[in-house]
């Protein structure tokens, strides 16, 4: 009897601890809900207040025109729909950036790492199976999803984009090469031009890829790489391969879920950049040329700046291109960069090991759902429509013009493609994204590196000179000595022999203005830091995804970067 007693007991204790750490999930969701709907509402009252004389007046559109509805529905969305979302971003960034909102994120993460922690121990203790439903079912249960969507309808879906070859695969690592010949067809009918003018066309491409330096376009390990070939139109990769370029894209794969349950070490940045570096070498043994164009996007960017700024390497580069890249995290205030240091990493990866992807996805819609849970359809509209730079005046006809030359389907094609992408996010590497997090988010591991070689430099001179010499001397050794030992060994030794001022390539840097993941200024840094003396900045008036994919990017910013490596 008392032994039942006990054990009800701790029933009873235990059932109390489940509804407390269950309360205090539900009390932090109530606080998150009743957070945005402040923020709607605040926006909702600013929007009015800002925009009542276009309302009263009707200047923002002339009801009278005959316009096709379809178009009319378009132009009112630009219009009204961008001021709207103006409003709630101004509002988003003062809330969800805010110490207290930052610290009841951080304690709501905590509380259901906690609550999955305690059920999954007492599930161990009464040795049952699936006892609960925890985020790595959830996890499990989309992966299986999107290994089933992407088998089946990926292919299908992205069926515009350039054919390649894949010439190097470690692992989930590939480097794959464009096909040169494929782009040249699809050009050959659209131009419809006579048999001999193709044999010109034929004859100039083939020597301009002899001529022109190769490219190797690093993505980010976050997301998939279809946005730089989203279709035929709006194609940053058919951008290079039209005049000529031989492009070549590491595509960082999908998480090993296997090895991730079997407890095998995930992989680090140091695993991301040694592959660049046989990615290099082997497009160097392919081409035949001794040095390649490397072109960085987002968080590739960041590796590419690692890469070319570590001990010698900078000399397999001739170019260096980087496409929303970040490099001062001091000035990186985005809602993800606030988030991302705030975010519990060293529990949620312990106890989950990788960073979901759904996860990423839905923190990302969170930065203001009203309005990124119509990313796919904004972008789309973006793809087909020019802006001009007079959209914020009172005379708007340029842009209502625009607007009659909507294909409804293209539209729907497009939007499938973008949110396909947009929700496709994979796992990302547990260690790789404490890494990230700990390195430059927190740290701001390559700036607090220049400075501190700065101090050095102005206290002592003479030594640090001799000590970069000698580092440089025993690079080459370990390159002749031992060529099976990869030089990228650990993160620590990355940033202790890292120094920015190698980079003294030409660079050019692409940033948006407006780019609400990578921050602005944190991108246009770079600058200040490089040594290069030929140094060039193309900023576009746009986000981090329209600087991709839209139709004014497409005519105005990359056309310019191709014009830029063909000169150099």
């Amino acid at each position: 009897m008392l032994y039942n007693n006990n054990n009800n007991n701790n029933i009873s204790k235990m059932y109390s601890s489940y509804f407390q750490l269950l309360q205090n999930i539900f009390c932090k969701s109530l606080y998150f809900f009743n957070n945005y709907y402040l923020l709607y509402i605040n926006s909702l009252n600013k929007y009015m207040t800002d925009n009542v004389n276009d309302f009263n007046q009707n200047k923002a559109f002339d009801w009278k025109e005959d316009i096709p509805f379809f178009s009319s529905f378009s132009y009112f969305r630009s219009y009204y729909m961008n001021k709207w979302f103006e409003a709630t971003d101004n509002e988003a960034n003062k809330l969800l950036k805010s110490q207290h909102f930052l610290e009841q994120f951080r304690e709501y993460i905590e509380s259901i790492i906690k609550f999955e922690k305690v059920l999954e121990e007492e599930s161990n203790k009464n040795n049952t199976n699936n006892l609960y439903f925890s985020m790595n079912d959830l996890d499990k249960i989309t992966g299986k999803f999107q290994d089933y969507f992407n088998k089946g309808f990926i292919s299908f879906i992205f069926d515009q984009q350039t054919l390649y070859n894949v010439e190097l695969q470690m692992d989930t690592f590939r480097l794959i090469r464009y096909n040169k010949q494929a782009d040249n067809k699809f050009q050959k009918s659209e131009l419809k031009v006579n048999s001999q003018q193709q044999k010109q066309r034929i004859t100039q491409d083939n020597k301009s890829l002899r001529q022109l330096t190769p490219i190797l376009m690093v993505y980010a390990p976050i997301n998939r790489y279809q946005i730089l070939d989203i279709n035929q139109k709006r194609s940053i990769v058919k951008k290079f391969l039209s005049k000529g370029f031989d492009v070549f894209l590491i595509d960082w794969g999908l998480q090993n879920t296997e090895q991730v349950n079997n407890g095998k070490s995930s992989k680090l940045i140091e695993d991301y950049i040694s592959f660049i570096d046989k990615s290099i070498n082997k497009i160097r043994e392919l081409t035949k040329s001794n040095t390649i164009n490397l072109y960085g996007y987002s968080w590739g960017g960041l590796l590419c700046t690692l890469y070319t700024s570590y001990q010698n390497f900078s000399r397999n580069i001739k170019n260096l291109v980087l496409h929303s890249s970040p490099l001062d995290f001091s000035k990186d205030n985005t809602i993800i960069s606030e988030w991302l240091r705030k975010f519990p990493k060293d529990e949620y990866i312990d106890k989950y090991k990788e960073m979901h992807g759904n996860l990423i996805d839905t923190s990302f819609i969170m930065r203001n759902p009203f309005k990124h849970n119509f990313d796919d359809l904004r972008y789309a509209f973006e793809m087909q429509i020019e802006t001009n730079a007079s959209s914020n005046s009172s005379n708007l006809n340029p842009i209502k013009e625009n607007y009659q030359y909507i294909d409804p389907f293209q539209l729907l094609v497009d939007t499938i493609r973008l949110r396909t992408w947009i929700t496709n996010t994979p796992d990302l590497p547990g260690d790789l994204f404490k890494q990230f997090v700990d390195y430059f988010y927190c740290q701001n591991a390559i700036i607090t590196k220049y400075n501190n070689n700065e101090t050095q430099l102005l206290s002592n001179s003479s030594t640090q000179n001799k000590n970069i010499n000698s580092k440089t001397a025993s690079v080459e050794n370990l390159n002749k000595d031992n060529n099976n030992k990869s030089p990228f060994s650990s993160m620590e030794k990355i940033i202790a022999e890292m120094d920015i001022t190698r980079i003294t390539m030409p660079t050019l840097s692409i940033v948006g203005k407006n780019d609400d993941l990578i921050s602005y200024d944190s991108s246009i840094s770079i600058n200040n830091y490089i040594a290069s003396s030929d140094k060039y900045l193309i900023e576009f008036p746009g986000d981090h995804i329209e600087l991709c994919v839209s139709e004014n990017a497409h005519r105005k910013v990359w056309p310019k970067v191709v014009e830029w490596l063909e000169q150099q």
